[in-house]
């Protein structure tokens, strides 16, 4: 599910995804974990942006070390081009390494209430790109 972080080259993933369709069966579910750049460009901040150069050029390349990130739209784009019909698309983790201090002092009942919180939002587009890891869910399209 991960490889295509590692993969730094656009050709890689794609082909790495053909061949993941190619053993898949008509109909069958494909899925994919991925990086969201712009998250983790937010989680990788260090104290008065002294990594701002750093952290650009990964914005604008998606590739910083052996890691690979993207955003919710070019996994979305990348797989409909590539004939999966997309079942889900979600953030794993959301916004959560940004108050994770607060989430791990919190009571159960409000650690609930977040968690609550977490899978009503965890699907919309809007705040897909926050959370750190995505997961893409679809569906191979049937052959005719």
């Amino acid at each position: 599910m991960g490889a295509l972080y590692h993969l730094l080259e656009a050709e890689q993933r794609v082909q790495a995804t053909r061949e993941c369709l190619r053993v898949l069966k008509s109909g069958g579910i494909f899925v994919v974990s991925y990086l969201n750049r712009h998250a983790s460009i937010l989680h990788n901040c260090v104290e008065k942006l002294a990594n701002i150069d750093d952290l650009l050029k990964y914005s604008q390349t998606g590739i910083k070390n052996t890691f690979y990130g993207s955003t919710p739209k070019e996994i979305n784009q990348l797989k409909i081009d590539l004939g999966v019909e997309k079942l889900y698309n979600v953030g794993t983790d959301g916004s959560s390494y940004i108050i994770a201090s607060k989430i791990d002092e919190a009571d159960d009942k409000t650690s609930q209430k977040w968690l609550e919180y977490h899978y009503a939002t965890c699907e919309d587009e809007s705040i897909l790109g926050l959370s750190l890891h995505g997961l893409y869910i679809g569906r191979k399209r049937e052959i005719s």
